[in-house]
Order: C-alpha cells, then sequence, then structure tokens
C-alpha cells in the first residue's frame, strides 16, 4: 500500500501576523483590491461586490463596515471581502514587501473650501425636544442659541446642527459644523445612542464654541453637549469663552488659544478650564494641559493656572473602594487611600489595562503605550496585591509611592510633575473628598442629568449672556508682538545646552542673559528674543529635550512666537556698526562670535528666522532705517544645501547687482555683498566645536610633552647624583 502524503500546514508566528496586519491597509487595496477606494483624507470608502458602506480609517490602519456594524484589520477584510481564507490572507501580505502602515498626517491632507450642508427647517421642536427634554440642557440657553443662530433643525434628518462660529460669535462666519441626531437608537449606534457626523470639511482643529463677553477664561470640553451641560449648571457665566474640541485633540487647545488671544486681544486671567470625561484620555489630556501649557495670565505675568474640572473624578466605584480596604488589612502599611491613589493614576480605576496618564506611570494594573501587549480586562484584585506586597515589603509611604516604579527614566521636570499627581490624587483621599458610588459616572452631561433627577430647576436661574452688550463683535486683531511665556527662575538649561554642550563662550552668554535676550521658561526651553531699537518684536523657541520622534530629524523643539514680527530674527548690536552679518541659526551666531570673541566690533550679527532672501534685504532697511551706517553686508552661511541655496537667492534679488555684487537699499545705497563660510564644519555651531576639539587635543598634547619634560628632567637629576 503506498504511504499517503501528508500535506504540510503552515503556522504563522506572533511577529509573521504581526507585520501582516501592519500592512497599509489603503495603499494595499488601490493596487491589489478587487474593488474600488473613492474619495480622499482620513476615511475614504471601499466599493466591493455590492458593498458600498465599508470605510477605510487611514490613521488607525482600520475598516469599518457601517452596513453591518463591524469593522477589523486588513487580515478580517480579505477574509471577508476578497475570498481568501486566514492562511492565504498572511501568506498574500507577507509574500511580497508591501508598504507598511506609517501613520496618517491630517493636517499634511490639503483642505477644501468648507460648505455648509444643512438646509434649515422653520420649525424647531425637534431639537428643542431632544435637547431639553433627553439631553437636560437648559431650556432658556437653548431658546438662546436658536435665536442667535448657533444651533438649527436639519430639514432632511431633523437633527440638531451645532454650528461653528468663528471667534464663537453670533455673527461669525461659519466654519464647520456637528450634526447630531434626536433619534435614539441604542442597538445601532452603541453607548450614545444617536448619530453623529462632522460635516465635510469643517475646519481642523476647531468645533462648536461660544464666546460670552470678554474671554478672560477659557474653558474645553470633548462635545457640545458636555459644554451645554455644563453651562446650563453656571448660567451666571460671562466674560469667557467656552469650546467644544469635537473629541480630544491637543492641536484644538492650541489653536483655539491662538486665536482667542489674536482676535480679543485677551489671555486667560481668571483660568483654563478643563472639562474632559472622566475616563483615561480625559485625564491624559489634561495631564498634556497642565504638564505643557505655560500660557500667561497677562502680559509678561506668571502661568494661569490649568484648572481640573472632570466631572465626578472624586467617585469611587463600592465595588473598588471594599477592596482597597479590604487589601490594606491584609498589608497594614499599603492604606486604602495609597492603593486608591495608584489605581487612579495608573487606570483611573478601571477594570482593564489602558494608561490613564501622559506620563507612563504604570505597575502591574496598566500598560505603557509602548507595550505591545492588548488593551483588555485584567483582575484588579491580583494586580493590587502584588502593588499592596511591594509597598510593604519596601516600607512604602504616601511621600514615597514613585518608588513603586524604579525602571522609570524621568527627567527632572517629568518627575516634578509626577510627584505632584501622586501628591494632588492622594489629597482627595486623605482629606475625605471622594464619593463612595455604585457606578461611577463620566461626563457633563451624566451630571446634569442626574441633578435633574434630584430636582434641580436650572430655569429658576436667569442666563447672565443675555444682559451682555448685542453689538459685541470682533476684536480688534493684535498686530503687536506680547511676551506672553512664562520664565524660569533657573538658567541651568541655558547653561547646560549653551555653554556645556555646544561651547558659546561663558561671557556671551552670560551678558545676553542679563540682558533678557535669551530666556529659559518653565518647560526647560531657550527663547531667544529679537529686538528692534529697544523694543521686543518677536522671539524663537529651541527645546533642549531631544526626541526625533516627537520632533523629527532635527530631534528638538523648534517654532517662531506667536505675532512675532514675520521674517525678523535674533540679533545683537555691537559698538557702532558699518556692517551686518547675517546667519541661519541663532546658535551658528553665537558660534561665530565665540570664535571671534576678541575680534568681532562694530557689527550687527544677525540670525535670518525665515530663508526668504527678500528678508535679508527687509532687515538691512529696517537697520539703516533705525540709523545704523551700513558699510558691508556678510553672508555668514554653513556648508549645506541649504546656505547655498540662500547665497543663489540674494544673488537673484532684484535689487542685487550681479557684476558688483552689491545690493540697492530703499535709501539708493548700493552696498557690497561677501559670502564666509566655516572652514570645516557644515556650520558655525560645527566649526566651534571642531575648534574645540582641536584646542582639548593640543591641550592633551602639550600635558603630555609636559610630562615627558619632568620625568627627563627626573632622570637627568638621579644620573647626576649617580655619579
Amino acid at each position: 500500500m503506498a504511504a499517503v502524503e501528508k500535506k504540510t500546514v503552515k503556522i504563522f508566528s506572533k511577529e509573521e501576523i504581526k507585520k501582516a496586519e501592519s500592512v497599509d491597509i489603503y495603499e494595499f487595496l488601490g493596487a491589489h483590491g478587487s474593488g474600488e477606494l473613492k474619495g480622499g483624507g482620513r476615511y475614504p470608502k471601499y466599493y466591493i461586490k455590492g458593498h458600498k458602506s465599508i470605510v477605510v480609517d487611514r490613521k488607525k490602519n482600520y475598516f469599518y463596515h457601517n452596513g453591518q456594524h463591524k469593522g477589523n484589520n486588513i487580515i478580517r477584510l480579505l477574509m471577508d471581502y476578497e475570498g481568501y481564507n486566514f492562511r492565504q490572507s498572511v501568506s498574500f501580505l507577507l509574500g511580497e514587501e508591501f508598504e507598511q502602515h506609517q501613520g496618517y498626517d491630517e493636517e499634511a491632507e490639503e483642505q477644501e473650501e468648507f460648505k455648509y450642508p444643512y438646509k434649515h427647517e422653520k420649525t424647531t421642536e425637534r431639537v428643542k425636544k431632544y435637547l431639553v427634554d433627553e439631553r437636560g440642557i437648559d431650556r432658556e440657553i437653548v431658546d438662546y442659541l436658536i435665536e442667535n443662530g448657533y444651533v438649527y433643525q436639519d430639514k432632511q434628518y431633523k437633527s440638531v446642527v451645532f454650528a461653528w462660529r468663528e471667534n464663537g460669535l453670533a455673527n461669525g462666519e461659519i466654519v464647520g459644523a456637528t450634526s447630531q441626531g434626536t433619534i435614539i437608537d441604542h442597538e445601532r449606534y452603541g453607548k450614545r445612542g444617536t448619530a453623529k457626523f462632522i460635516a465635510k470639511n469643517s475646519k481642523r482643529n476647531y468645533g462648536f464654541n461660544i464666546t460670552l463677553g470678554n474671554p478672560e477664561a477659557y474653558y474645553f470640553f470633548e462635545s457640545s453637549i458636555d459644554l451645554l451641560s455644563f453651562w446650563s449648571t453656571h448660567k451666571e457665566l460671562t466674560n469667557c469663552r467656552l469650546m467644544s474640541m469635537e473629541g480630544l485633540k491637543k492641536n484644538s487647545l492650541i489653536q483655539y488659544i491662538q486665536e482667542t488671544y489674536q482676535n480679543f486681544n485677551q489671555l486667560p486671567k481668571d483660568g483654563i478650564f478643563y472639562g474632559v470625561d472622566n475616563d483615561s484620555a480625559g485625564h491624559r489630556l489634561y495631564d498634556y494641559a497642565y504638564h505643557y501649557l505655560n500660557i500667561a495670565k497677562k502680559k509678561a505675568g506668571k502661568a494661569t493656572p490649568n484648572v481640573n474640572m472632570i466631572p465626578f473624578n472624586n467617585q469611587i466605584s463600592k465595588e473598588h473602594f471594599d477592596l482597597y480596604q479590604e487589601l490594606s488589612q491584609e498589608f497594614p502599611e499599603a492604606t486604602w487611600e495609597m492603593l486608591a491613589t495608584i489605581h487612579k493614576v495608573e487606570t483611573n480605576m478601571s477594570n482593564d489595562n489602558k494608561i490613564a496618564n501622559e506620563y507612563d506611570i504604570q505597575s502591574a494594573l496598566a500598560i505603557s503605550d509602548k507595550s505591545e501587549e492588548k488593551i483588555g480586562p485584567i483582575d484588579v484584585r491580583a494586580a493590587l496585591t502584588k502593588i499592596a506586597a511591594t509597598i510593604q515589603e519596601k516600607h512604602l509611604t504616601p511621600e514615597t509611592l514613585i518608588r513603586l516604579y524604579p525602571d522609570e527614566k524621568w527627567n527632572s521636570t517629568d518627575q516634578l510633575f509626577v510627584n505632584h499627581k501622586f501628591e494632588r490624587v492622594y489629597a482627595l483621599y486623605s482629606e475625605k473628598n471622594y464619593e463612595v458610588v455604585e457606578t461611577v459616572q463620566n461626563d457633563w452631561n451624566d451630571y446634569v442629568k442626574s441633578e435633574r433627577a434630584k430636582g434641580l430647576i436650572t430655569e429658576k436661574v436667569p442666563l447672565a449672556a443675555k444682559q451682555l452688550e448685542p453689538d459685541f463683535v470682533y476684536g480688534q486683531k493684535k498686530e503687536e508682538f506680547t511676551y506672553y511665556i512664562q520664565d524660569s527662575d533657573s538658567k541651568m538649561k541655558i547653561k547646560e545646552q549653551l555653554v556645556d554642550r555646544f561651547g558659546i563662550h561663558p561671557s556671551i552668554v552670560g551678558a545676553l542673559v542679563q540682558k533678557g535676550m535669551i530666556r529659559q521658561d518653565v518647560n526647560d526651553r531657550i527663547i531667544y528674543l529679537w529686538n528692534q531699537s529697544g523694543t521686543v518684536v518677536g522671539g524663537q523657541i529651541r527645546g533642549t529635550f531631544q526626541d526625533k520622534k516627537a520632533f523629527g530629524r532635527v530631534g528638538y523643539e523648534q517654532k517662531i512666537m506667536d505675532l512675532s514680527l514675520e521674517g525678523y530674527g535674533f540679533n545683537i548690536t555691537l559698538g557702532k556698526p558699518n556692517k551686518i552679518t547675517f546667519f541661519q541659526t541663532p546658535e551658528d551666531l553665537l558660534s561665530y562670535w565665540s570664535l571671534n570673541v576678541d575680534q568681532l566690533k562694530d557689527t550687527i550679527l544677525f540670525s535670518l528666522s525665515d530663508a526668504n532672501p527678500e528678508y535679508v534685504a527687509n532687515n538691512i532697511n529696517i537697520k539703516l532705517a533705525s540709523g545704523a551706517k551700513i558699510e558691508k553686508i556678510e553672508m555668514c552661511v554653513g556648508n549645506n544645501q541649504s546656505g547655498m541655496q540662500l547665497l543663489d537667492d540674494v544673488s537673484q534679488l532684484e535689487d542685487f547687482n550681479l557684476e558688483n555684487r552689491t545690493l540697492k537699499t530703499d535709501q539708493g545705497e548700493e552696498i557690497k555683498v561677501t559670502s564666509l563660510r566655516p572652514k570645516i564644519g557644515v556650520n558655525w555651531l560645527a566649526e566651534l566645536a571642531a575648534k574645540r576639539e582641536r584646542v582639548a587635543r593640543l591641550e592633551e598634547y602639550r600635558h603630555l610633552e609636559s610630562q615627558r619634560e619632568n620625568q627627563y628632567q627626573r632622570t637627568q637629576q638621579q644620573q647626576n647624583l649617580s655619579r
């Protein structure tokens, strides 16, 4: 009997399956899919075999079938709609070097012009019924929104349309919209229960927002409904701006803050308030704001407070409270308050391992963002027992809880914020500011509905916004630069970065720090201020924290401060200048000065903030207009492509005379233009580093020669004595 040949079945490793899942779903379908991709942006549609409801999420590398209410990764799409089984799908995806998913940058997508898509119903009864009866929004506020053109009823679907008014003003242009369905269907729409859409091409990093008077306080929320829920219980609000991020978007915070300051000339002197949801994502956004957003209360003043306004933040579920109490009996040094603090900080007291802080504080409860483990339910009792045993073993106290995380490599600034977070959370429980409940609630709409269930009638309180002047319109556009960053009391990062690391001459750095031209902010960033005839007209920020993943190839944060004079830059005047020398960066300027610290005089050292050659001419004319007598222009660029390009661009200016190598000024003078480049380094910073290295080698050589000479002298003396 002939032997039966056994079929070999390919078994894929976890790494192979993960690689297959990581193939870019959009690029793959465009090249190899049997269906048709239509539309651009983050959510193109995929039409295949009669299915018209498949949407691809390019950011998450995921698909979702709206008609079937399900979605998954590229392997599942091949199995469900392209006719492959699991092994065939994985083999296909591993068979060629398909493009791996690299993320999706929505900001890089060119956005089309927003066109308001909704037709309005004359009646707003459905809108009122939904907002007031279903959501508990104050009736007077709803009437105010309708009367002032913030809210409409859609004619086709009877949905609530929240109009995104520019600057949050009733007379502001509509730049986007959110459509909120009024038909509740939890089976179809999940926990939220209703359909919700953002209109196509709505303004990025924006949302529904309302400005009440002069905005001296900023309030941020995740949704329009949360915003209105909070306002319903705070009808006395005036002189503030209420802003929905339509989700959790760090860029929305920045855009709203910049826009409010620029258009109303008003800093948030009363604070910035964060009414985000009581979940892991909401707490992470607040951590980010608390750490990184340092906005001045007033011009050149201290930072305004970032206020945690997360609803139900003090609630503890009875299930967890009982568990903390039980474990604290078993491990007496691990008090229930300490266990509650750790659980809150790591996962916001949830039953899964999703991290709820921005500092990667995680042990047995949470997993790091960098971990390959999947987010899912955990055994909270087992995790807390392990933590309680560690506390007992290490004799930790509320003040030393950070020692629970010995592997974390926080820098000094981050460690300060981590300590503050533990202190704030622990105080909630040690000072008895908590509430034990059966189920912890989540957002401001939960709050207003729970208060109404207890008998709250918001309509008894008059709406303060109705008393504001009706002709309150846009503030004047602010053209004048104001220094809005909070300075640090320490100058150590300036010394560490510029003197110790870059080798800038200490006397130069000391003089500029003393004059306030170089500063350090509370986030340890270096600020170069731009001087024009004794007035600060701008500035630029240079981070000291290295992270190529966060800041790209250059590896550190760098940006121009808001409302800085366009095309200007960091500049220093030495003596009575008859020459102006241009550089590509402030560090190149300081390096060149350090290389020639005893020789430079009667010159203007000028670092360009923009490589546009027109700004070279503009800045020369500005200096001439301020009284400088410039007889020579020197382009001190690097031995790199950008340096050569700047020289070429300057020579192509209309006022540049190629034959004489001169540049004609607004005053009609023709000034000689020369160029100077480093002899060794790619730029002047590298040139200074090369000189320091040569000096160090020379010093080492001299030291060795001195040692040899001393040894020779000792040998001679010994020989003389032996005679």
